[in-house]
């Protein structure tokens, strides 16, 4: 059995560890020198023995400098010939495929002895020389000293040509790469129907076995499979559930409760998104319900008890926008003025807010809770933002968008061709204009247009759209004459050239307008 370790490791330990054992073996050769700095036989013997040890299963040791017995003998040796990046250059040039050298040069009894770690490929295959390379000898004789096609091995502590009866050996390493890659593919698979035979079971069981604190994944399987059998039971406690909860959790002081009420909270909006995509309209009423019930419990009259409430508050509404814009590009219109019409100060003396959306943003602006950037000033269109940062999270949320979706940090720049950013500054728009009409004389109050902070190509095409199909005026804006929508889209989008130093060449929705 070989006792020479196969981790890398390149130290002087290691190293007075290999000369210790004062024998070759396999995975372990000593060298007195080579003479890397001509194209020589010696640089050509150092390839060879190289790539022997690259097609050891685990790779192998070079130690150069030293007798047969392992004893420092080459006080001559320089120690920039054996530097890594150097190593490596040389036999990328004889070798195919990917090297993994590593080296270094260390003073034993004061006489250099070079230390190279040689690592099979990460693929598990072995190298081949890649073509014919000649030395001249010192009489003038042209050698070959290799061929193209050739594959070294360890036989002992020797090295040579491999023989057909090598081959079983050299890719056994490449037969359990696959077998295990492959065995990562099937466990993929297990994992994936165990996931969601556990939704299943909790969509099947006991109505009371559907809860938030389910794994996300068992909870959106639970979700989809409760929606296509229409059992409401469930999902009518759930949404009991997460209102309770959610409530608990607010009032909850512990330095834990925070963390479970983001997770209640991300639950619940792909709970409501799955409604939207699902066409269950129910199940988005429910679920719309119990966040809304969160938010007004944070509430005496129409302001947050505080700016922990407030923050909160701002992150609901920061889901409710991520969910119309999932509605926006899947087309789920009637979607839009429920999760925009949830309205705010209803008690006396109260000041009435026609949107959440809206009254979020007033008082996360007034407690100055919002999210700022690493400089610490305000980010521009912050809950498009951090509503962009949250569907990143929630996969619910941007089922309708090919994998991968790009990660996104509220307060650095977004990409140009964002298309879940543009879905977000149409939604944003949307309930403006939802908020606005539902408000009558008094509806410039009730809504804030964050996309103002982005350019107008972003909203430019539900612009178009508002204009000139019918389906969607309907389906968002029953209550209105096609005059006070155009009149209501002169009077955001003017708001909006106002608010926004990007949003200054707004007039290609005035002049449709006109």
């Amino acid at each position: 059995m070989d006792s020479v370790p196969h981790d890398g490791a390149v130290d002087e330990e290691r190293l007075r560890l290999l000369l210790g054992l004062q024998t070759e073996l396999p995975a372990l050769d000593y060298k007195q020198r080579y003479d890397l700095a001509t194209a020589g036989k010696s640089k050509f013997d150092f390839v060879k023995d190289c790539a022997a040890m690259l097609s050891r299963p685990h790779g192998g040791y070079l130690v150069v400098g030293v007798d047969d017995r392992g004893q420092p003998v080459a006080p001559g040796l320089h120690a920039a010939d054996f530097d890594s990046s150097r190593l490596r250059d040389i036999l990328a040039k004889h070798l195919e495929g990917s090297i993994d050298v590593r080296s270094a040069v260390h003073d034993i009894n004061d006489v250099p002895v070079a230390l190279i770690y040689l690592a099979r490929r990460a693929d598990g295959l072995f190298p081949i020389i890649k073509s014919d390379f000649t030395y001249t000898e010192p009489g003038g004789a042209q050698k070959t000293a290799l061929r193209a096609g050739d594959v070294f091995v360890r036989d002992g502590t020797s090295t040579r040509r491999w023989r057909s009866a090598d081959l079983p050996t050299l890719l056994a390493p490449y037969v359990e790469t696959a077998r295990r890659e492959e065995r990562a593919r099937i466990d993929d698979i297990v994992a994936a129907v165990r996931q969601q035979y556990r939704g299943l079971e909790a969509a099947v069981g006991p109505a009371a076995a559907l809860t938030w604190q389910l794994g996300q994944d068992d909870f959106d399987t639970a979700i989809i499979e409760l929606s296509r059998r229409r059992d409401q039971v469930p999902i009518r406690l759930l949404g009991f559930d997460i209102a309770r909860d959610g409530c608990a959790l607010l009032d909850d002081p512990g330095t834990d409760a925070s963390g479970r009420l983001q997770d209640l909270l991300d639950r619940a909006v792909s709970a409501l998104a799955y409604g939207i995509v699902l066409d269950d309209e129910d199940l988005v009423e429910r679920l719309t319900r119990a966040l809304y019930k969160i938010y007004i419990h944070g509430l005496v009259l129409d302001q947050p008890r505080n700016d922990v409430d407030a923050t909160v508050q701002f992150t609901i509404v920061a889901r409710v926008l991520a969910a119309i814009a999932l509605a926006v590009r899947i087309g789920a219109w009637w979607a839009v003025r429920p999760l925009t019409l949830q309205p705010v100060g209803t008690e006396p003396d109260a000041y009435e807010r026609t949107s959440w959306l809206r009254h979020a943003m007033v008082w996360n602006s007034r407690w100055n809770t919002a999210p700022t950037s690493a400089d610490g000033h305000p980010i521009p269109g912050v809950l498009i933002a951090q509503a962009r940062e949250i569907i990143t999270r929630v996969p619910a949320l941007r089922r309708d968008v090919a994998a991968p979706v790009g990660a996104f940090a509220v307060g650095e720049t977004p990409q140009r061709d964002d298309s879940l950013l543009d879905s977000l500054c149409q939604a944003d728009l949307l309930w403006c204009l939802v908020a606005f009409l539902h408000g009558g004389k008094d509806g410039t109050r009730d809504f804030y247009t964050s996309f103002a902070a982005l350019y107008e190509h972003r909203v430019q095409p539900m612009v178009h759209r508002l204009l000139t199909d019918d389906l969607v005026v309907t389906a968002v804006f029953p209550d209105s004459t096609p005059e006070n929508l155009r009149e209501a889209i002169a009077v955001v989008l003017r708001m909006a050239s106002s608010e926004g130093a990007r949003f200054g060449h707004i007039n290609f929705g005035l002049r449709n307008l006109a």
